[in-house]
């Protein structure tokens, strides 16, 4: 079902409440984009940063670029996406500077988990690795474990693609770096044991690629371990 684009297009007249208003219209983006009506989002969103910068409204700024990022991600427009992420990162720590907030905020913890997934899909493993570790830290400090959850899975996908790159070159020492890394991520936390367990198992494939069976044997018995805990919770690895 098509929502009618002609609705909320025409500023109200009079003062009224400007901050509702702006809001008003990022909720339009919203639903436009959650019915893949994408241009239609975007000039809704559009006018919302329109009278949100003419009114200083540094809160909306944010939600605004942050709803252009989500569509331009959505359409595969990344370098746009980039740009919009960006700028609700240069607000929000602009508005620490100057004091105007001391807390961080859903946009900008999410901003960073979207920035890290966008340059993996870039292939640009530094700066991917750089904002999912700002956006660990920003949701640890948030208390916002399905998000801190999300950022830890990024971050431990990408080591583990970049070992599998480095395992497919024969460069065996740096995918033993890389699942190092990835295993002490992932710890021992029960929600990461899917990710754990291809973790170690690549790491007993490494090793014996290496000659190194003794290694290669204790990493299999450990996959093994992980596996048979989840099943016996009930579970299974999807």
């Amino acid at each position: 079902m098509l929502i009618d684009s002609t609705i909320g297009f025409e500023r109200p007249k009079g003062r009224g409440d400007t901050q509702n208003e702006t809001k008003a219209y990022i909720v339009l983006g919203d639903a436009y984009r959650l019915n893949n009506q994408l241009q239609t989002a975007i000039q809704s969103y559009e006018k919302a940063l329109d009278i949100a910068q003419e009114r200083s409204d540094k809160q909306n700024e944010t939600n605004a670029y942050f709803g252009l990022g989500n569509v331009y991600r959505y359409n595969n427009q990344l370098q746009m996406a980039i740009q919009c992420y960006g700028n609700v990162l240069d607000i929000e720590q602009k508005r620490r500077n100057m004091k105007y907030k001391t807390n961080l905020n859903f946009e900008e913890a999410n901003a960073c988990l979207m920035l890290g997934e966008i340059f993996h899909e870039l292939k640009q493993p530094e700066k991917a690795i750089e904002y999912f570790h700002k956006a660990i830290n920003v949701n640890k400090e948030l208390e916002n474990t399905e998000f801190q959850t999300k950022a830890v899975q990024g971050l431990g996908t990408l080591y583990l693609t970049l070992a599998s790159v480095s395992s497919e070159d024969c460069d065996y020492k740096v995918a033993i770096g890389w699942y190092e890394k990835a295993l002490a991520l992932f710890g021992t936390e029960f929600r990461y044991h899917p990710l754990h367990a291809k973790t170690v198992t690549g790491l007993a494939v490494t090793y014996f690629n290496l000659g190194n069976t003794e290694k290669a044997i204790n990493f299999i018995q450990d996959a093994q371990n992980i596996i048979k805990k989840k099943t016996d919770t009930g579970n299974c690895f999807t």
